[in-house]
């Protein structure tokens, strides 16, 4: 992610904040504390931290999952941003986070020319 690109950050909960441009798109999440706020290592010491973002195109969700099992109980989470919840499992340890609206709530991609466009605003 290219600092130019920032126009502002906003914490959506404890411990995660989300970057906006200047359309007030998503162009990041970070989160801290991340040994506390996710699962690390799995039941036998095996790591089970992953990232893998799946887009569901017929709904609009990016579905971001921060471990590689699906808990058989997942509790979803309002965060102070309207189309984003945070799901947690039993241990109220984060599994994924989910973008509604992801189409027109997610910066794409932008091409050289469109960077370059967006330094001149500032």
């Amino acid at each position: 992610m290219s600092p130019d690109i920032v126009e502002y950050c906003d914490e959506i909960a404890d411990n995660f904040l989300i970057s906006y441009d200047c359309d007030d798109k998503k162009v990041a999440v970070e989160l801290y504390c991340i040994s506390n706020l996710l699962h690390v290592f799995g039941p036998q010491g095996m790591p089970c931290f992953t990232i893998d973002p799946i887009y569901y195109k017929d709904l609009d969700i990016l579905k971001i999952n921060f471990v590689n099992f699906t808990p058989p109980v997942i509790k979803f989470k309002k965060t102070d941003e309207k189309d984003i919840e945070i799901g947690v499992d039993d241990a109220e340890k984060v599994v994924n986070i989910l973008f509604y609206n992801a189409s027109n709530r997610i910066l794409k991609t932008l091409s050289e020319e469109e960077r370059i466009n967006r330094k001149k605003k500032r």
